[in-house]
C-alpha cells in the first residue's frame, strides 16, 4: 500500500511538522541534533525554516571549532619526544620523592605535605606539556587556595612547586632556569598566635589537672623541656636511662638530653 502523500515537503534537516486535527493548523518543531529535544517555532512556515537554517549552521560550525581544538591539542601533545605532560612528569616526581622518603633523604611530614599541592597541579595542568607551563598557570592554582582563606597553604603549594620545576631542570625536561612558579609572588600568611601568659597557662593546668592525669605529666615535661608536641607525646619510659631523659627530635632527628 503506498504512503499517504505528504502535504509539506521538508528538505531542512531536524525541522519536523505536526497537524494539529483540532484546529487544523500546522505547527513546526526543530529537533536539536545533540540532546534531541524538540523546539517549537509556531505556525510561520517560511519563519520556522529560516530559523532551523540558521540552528543548523550555528551547530555545525561549533562542532567544527570543537573538531579543529581537539586536532590542535593533540598535535601539541605529540609534539618532541621529549616532551612530557604534567601528569607524566607528577609520576615521576612522586617516585624520586618516595625513593628519598626511603633514604632517609625527606620526612615523613614533608613527604605528606606535597600530596595536595600535586593533587591540584595535576587537576589544573595535567595534559598540558610541563615546558608550556606559565607564571599564570601557577597563580592561578595559588590564587584558589588563598580565596579559600588558607594562606599558609598557599605557600607550600608554592614552595612544592617550585621543587617540582626544579627536579624536572634536573631530569633535563625543561631548560636550565625554567621554574614558572618561582616567578609567582609568595603569598602572605599573617601568624594570629601569640605566647601563653603564665596566668594562662596556670588555669589549663588546673583544668587538666581535673582529667586524665598524663595530661598535667606532658603540660610539665613541655614546660621543663621546651620540647615540640610530637616530640613530648612520643616520650617512653623507655626513653630514660643513665639516669637521663634521651630526646630524638621528630623534625630535625636532633638528639638532646636532660636529668632524670
Amino acid at each position: 500500500m503506498a504512503a499517504r502523500p505528504r502535504s509539506h515537503k521538508i528538505s531542512i534537516p531536524n525541522l519536523y511538522c505536526k497537524l494539529d486535527k483540532r484546529t487544523g493548523k500546522v505547527y513546526w518543531q526543530y529537533k536539536h541534533p545533540l540532546s534531541g529535544r524538540f523546539h517549537s517555532l509556531g505556525t510561520d512556515e517560511n519563519e520556522a525554516k529560516q530559523v532551523a537554517t540558521e540552528a543548523n549552521t550555528i551547530i555545525a560550525e561549533q562542532r567544527t571549532r570543537q573538531i579543529l581544538s581537539v586536532n590542535e591539542r593533540l598535535e601539541r601533545m605529540k609534539g618532541r619526544r621529549s616532551d612530557i605532560t604534567v601528569t607524566e612528569w607528577l609520576d615521576k616526581y612522586i617516585s624520586i620523592q618516595e625513593d628519598r622518603l626511603q633514604h632517609n633523604e625527606l620526612r615523613p611530614n614533608s613527604y605528606r605535605q606535597k600530596g595536595k599541592p600535586i593533587r591540584l597541579f595535576r587537576e589544573h595542568c595535567g595534559m598540558q606539556h610541563l615546558k608550556d607551563i606559565t607564571a599564570l598557570d601557577i597563580a592561578e592554582i595559588i590564587d584558589a587556595v588563598k580565596a579559600e582563606g588558607h594562606n599558609r597553604m598557599a605557600q607550600v603549594v608554592r614552595m612544592v612547586l617550585i621543587d617540582v620545576f626544579k627536579e624536572a631542570q634536573h631530569a633535563g625536561h625543561v631548560p636550565p632556569g625554567f621554574n614558572p612558579a618561582q616567578a609567582t609572588k609568595q603569598p602572605r600568611n599573617r601568624v594570629n598566635r601569640q605566647r601563653l601568659s603564665l596566668p594562662e597557662w596556670q588555669a589549663i593546668f588546673e583544668s587538666v589537672s581535673r582529667r586524665q592525669p598524663y595530661l598535667k605529666c606532658g603540660m610539665l615535661l613541655a614546660l621543663v623541656t621546651g620540647q615540640r608536641l610530637g616530640d613530648i607525646c612520643n616520650l617512653k619510659f623507655s626513653d630514660i636511662w643513665d639516669d637521663m631523659l634521651h630526646i630524638t627530635q621528630e623534625k630535625n632527628r636532633f638528639k638532646t638530653c636532660y636529668s632524670a
